[in-house]
C-alpha cells in the first residue's frame, strides 16, 4: 500500500524503514486513493520489485473490495460455506436492500456470502444483485 486511509504509515514506508531489499507482490492496490503510490515509492527507494505473481489468485482475494469500490456495496454470492467471506448477509426487513448494502457496507463489510438455493438469495436474484443461475 502507498497510503493508509487513517493516515498511519503505509506498509511501503514499512518496508523502506525496514531496508528491505527485495518485495514480491501479487497484485496492485485497487484503491484510488493509494493506487501505484507504493510500488513507485519503493521502486525510489531502490527497493526491487517483482509484480503480479500470482495475480488471479490476488484478484479471488480482492473481488470484495474491488466490488465495493465500483459500486459502494459488498460483493454477495452465493457459498454453503463462510470461508473467504466477511460475514453472512442477513437482510435488515426495515430497509430498502440497496439501502441495507450499503449500510453492509459502511461497517466495513467488502464480502458477504447467502447459502445457495435460499429465499434471501432468490431475492437478491430477482434485484439483480445475485447473477441468473443458469439452466
Amino acid at each position: 500500500c502507498g497510503k493508509r486511509s487513517n493516515g498511519g504509515c503505509s506498509c511501503s514506508e514499512r518496508l523502506i524503514a525496514a531496508r528491505v531489499a527485495r518485495v514480491v507482490y501479487a497484485c496492485a492496490d485497487p484503491s484510488p486513493f493509494a493506487s501505484h503510490i507504493g510500488p513507485e515509492r519503493m521502486e525510489a527507494a531502490g527497493i526491487d520489485l517483482a509484480a503480479s505473481l500470482c495475480a488471479e489468485e490476488a484478484e479471488v482475494l480482492i473481488a470484495g473490495f474491488v466490488y465495493f469500490l465500483e459500486t459502494g456495496r459488498p460483493l454477495i454470492t452465493e457459498s454453503q460455506t463462510p470461508e473467504g467471506f466477511d460475514a453472512p448477509f442477513i437482510r435488515n426487513p426495515v430497509l430498502l436492500l440497496e439501502d441495507d448494502l450499503k449500510a453492509w457496507a459502511a461497517r466495513g463489510y467488502r464480502a458477504l456470502y447467502v447459502h445457495s438455493g435460499s429465499e434471501i438469495a432468490a431475492e437478491l436474484r430477482r434485484a439483480g444483485v445475485l447473477p441468473p443461475v443458469d439452466d
